[in-house]
């Protein structure tokens, strides 16, 4: 089988892989070995072409068939967060960390890889720190507000426009 692999793509594929090749006209699952992987990508797919070897396969498959193809990749074992535990503050990335039962701080973070729902954090916080993973919005809402009524209970200093 020829399948096509995205670019960004390839820092997770390598020869002798495992793949998991799924059939659909034939309802069927086979396992196959990335044998090579094409040193050319298409400029305007942006993918490369992989070479699959099918593993004691007897079936008939045609020219131009659709399968799926699964590579399962083992990563190394990093901190990762829920997706929605994360807040795009424009020059950053937040996390909110639980400091005490009802105190939360603000955290900025350095993210990773994104899959699954799943974000990988590369520095910000620690394993076995408390975040807030929903409600973010809200939290993020009310300390702007606080930190406007506080701007409000300073001293106002009056200026005249002309």
């Amino acid at each position: 089988i020829y399948a096509r692999i995205f670019e960004s793509d390839l820092g997770y594929i390598d020869v002798g892989q495992k793949a998991l090749i799924s059939i659909p006209a034939y309802q069927e699952k086979i396992e196959g070995v990335v044998r090579n992987i094409a040193e050319v990508i298409d400029p305007e797919s942006r993918t490369t072409r992989v070479r699959l070897e099918l593993l004691n396969y007897k079936g008939e498959l045609k020219v131009n068939m659709f399968a799926d193809i699964e590579m399962p990749v083992e990563f190394d074992q990093v901190l990762v967060v829920p997706k929605e535990a994360i807040l795009d503050a424009g020059k950053g990335k937040i996390v909110f960390v639980q400091k005490s039962e009802g105190v939360f701080e603000p955290r900025m973070v350095q993210t990773g890889l994104e899959g699954d729902g799943l974000i990988n954090i590369k520095s910000g916080l620690k394993k076995g720190e408390r975040i807030v993973v929903s409600g973010n919005f809200l939290i993020d809402s009310e300390s702007q507000l606080q930190a406007a009524l506080e701007g409000f209970s300073r001293q106002p200093t009056a200026k005249s426009l002309e």
